[in-house]
């Protein structure tokens, strides 16, 4: 799962993107984002418990340990962070990119 506290546009469309890529694997990538038009964290306690600014991206595995964290991170960053997980995930993603 991919928690996106207030991504803004371009993080939401790539974290998106990346959630689409996995949608046939046996456990697709599900996104969560807080913000509006998403989950509200209108007394900002998730920014507050997690210590996270707009733009904070988690991963978490299945298991529900986090993989990684980062800071409005690139889409490369997050790809390679999922390749072990979902290794078609650079294919699919370049592949829709370019539809």
């Amino acid at each position: 799962m991919a928690l996106a506290l207030e991504p803004g546009a371009r993080l939401a469309a790539e974290l998106e993107a990346l959630a689409a890529a996995t949608h046939d694997s046996p456990h697709p990538l599900r996104l969560l984002r807080t913000g509006a038009g998403a989950l509200e964290d209108t007394h900002g306690q998730l920014r507050q418990r997690y210590g996270a600014e707009p733009g904070t991206v988690y991963l978490l595995r299945p298991d529900g340990y986090v993989l990684g964290r980062w800071s409005t991170p690139a889409a490369t960053t997050l790809i390679a962070a999922l390749t072990p997980y979902y290794p078609l995930i650079s294919r699919s993603v370049r592949k829709e990119g370019q539809a």
